[in-house]
């Protein structure tokens, strides 16, 4: 008798927590599977095909872990964390590669943003006539090809642009792991009190020295 009392408790709750799960609608499933295609999208080296079995996997895994209403109730910061961490699930499980396309996705996402950190431009770079060197301490120095050199403390102002203390400043116009386009402009001659007088602004290209 007990036993069997057991037995049935164990298949409603088991009942019960299937049913929890399968209130997914045709039309609730097609806007889960369109929800990771869109998400997707983005990875621009995967085949249409790969998209749709990272997308039908999505969907399973989704409707599986939650029921509609669970999931509905997620707020937007939970959702995009949800999805990323399930296509990341899927894209393991079924072989596909997404790495190299998020990193290429974040590169280009800075280029014309003026979107970059410090540590973005910590190294030794090349550029059309100088070897430049910018220090984690805050340190420069510009060598140029010609046999001059310069050298001070930089930072970054509250507009973005990279001041290299006493000589110019930077203005960057594009910016990636392996390269930064930038403005640069130059005090040429000062007044008598040291204020400047006539300014010079080139366009250069920096290429990181590995």
């Amino acid at each position: 008798m007990n036993k069997n009392i057991i037995a049935l408790a164990f298949f409603s709750i088991s009942t019960f927590s299937f049913s929890q799960n399968t209130d997914w609608s045709k039309t609730d499933r097609n806007n889960v599977f369109e929800e990771c295609m869109s998400a997707t999208s983005k990875y621009k080296n995967i085949s249409k095909e790969q998209q749709e079995s990272l997308s039908l996997c999505f969907l399973e895994e989704i409707t599986k872990q939650y029921s509609k209403k669970e999931y509905q109730a997620k707020i937007e910061v939970e959702i995009n964390r949800i999805q990323q961490a399930t296509i990341s699930l899927c894209a393991k499980n079924i072989g596909v590669n997404i790495e190299n396309t998020q990193k290429s996705e974040i590169i280009k996402s800075k280029i014309n943003e003026g979107n970059f950190k410090r540590t973005d431009l910590i190294g030794e770079w090349r550029d059309e006539n100088s070897k430049i060197f910018i220090n984690e301490d805050g340190t420069f120095l510009i060598k140029w090809d010609s046999g001059g050199s310069k050298n001070g403390k930089w930072w970054i102002n509250d507009v973005k642009d990279v001041i290299f203390q006493d000589y110019s400043r930077l203005r960057i116009t594009s910016i990636n792991e392996k390269e930064f386009k930038y403005e640069q402009t130059s005090v040429t001659s000062t007044t008598f009190w040291g204020n400047p007088k006539t300014t010079k602004t080139l366009i250069y290209t920096a290429t990181r020295v590995e």
